[in-house]
């Protein structure tokens, strides 16, 4: 799995949750990125569950069936029903890179913060790296295989996206049994601890999905998350 993820990971996308913009990066700060990145991929310790439901998607609700196709949840967002409009299945999903990874960073922050920061930053990235190769892996899971051919995936979208309640983790949490198979704990305001967990919705369809709505990139004017720390004016 380390190999899979450093794949997927940028320096650049650990710079940009470092607040870098453009600066000229110094020898030393890189080769201090690529040891903590190094350090931060040998203490984590992935782990995911995927759950794929039939939906009904009349705007602004999307019905979430059980196999009987009875309603077992109903979601109300109007961004929602236009990035997965023509959605014949949600997959929801959960990740996280548990525990010990939190814990060393709370405790370099006492004894290297600069080396905690970097850490933090590249735990972000990892989860996230984490997520997209889900995506990627996703038309090879069980959790479609018994679709027809030509499965079209949607882009990736979370909790607290556009209109999308935070709330709504606690139906994923409740999906997927997040607590008891993935050791994720939903507060009470609706944080995910560990705090490098992520919860998030994929649909599915037979054919190609005409939205192109942002919501994550480096495209901040068209991104759809909310009071991100990241994004740009």
């Amino acid at each position: 799995m380390k190999k899979i993820l450093s794949s997927y990971i940028s320096q650049n996308e650990i710079l940009r949750y470092l607040h870098y913009k453009g600066q000229v990066i110094p020898e030393e700060m890189q080769h201090l990125i690529e040891e903590v990145l190094d350090e931060t991929l040998n203490t984590i310790h992935p782990k995911y569950s995927l759950k794929r439901l039939p939906v009904q998607i009349v705007s602004p609700t999307v019905h979430i069936l059980a196999d009987d196709r009875s309603i077992l949840y109903q979601l109300s967002s109007y961004d929602l029903c236009k990035a997965m409009e023509g959605s014949d299945f949600f997959v929801f999903g959960a990740v996280t890179l548990g525990y010990e990874i939190v814990r060393k960073i709370n405790s370099l922050m006492l004894t290297s913060p600069t080396r905690a920061i970097i850490m933090d930053a590249c735990a972000s990235v990892a989860v996230d790296a984490f997520c997209d190769y889900l995506q990627d892996e996703l038309k090879n899971n069980p959790v479609a295989s018994d679709l027809s051919k030509g499965i079209y995936n949607s882009q990736r979208y979370s909790p607290g996206y556009g209109d999308l309640s935070l709330e709504v983790q606690r139906v994923i949490a409740d999906l997927i049994n997040t607590e008891k198979s993935l050791g994720i704990h939903l507060t009470q305001h609706f944080q995910l601890q560990p705090e490098k967990s992520v919860f998030f919705i994929i649909g599915l369809s037979q054919k190609p999905f005409k939205s192109k709505l942002k919501t994550c990139g480096n495209d901040c004017s068209a991104c759809l998350l909310k009071n991100c720390p990241y994004k740009e004016a």
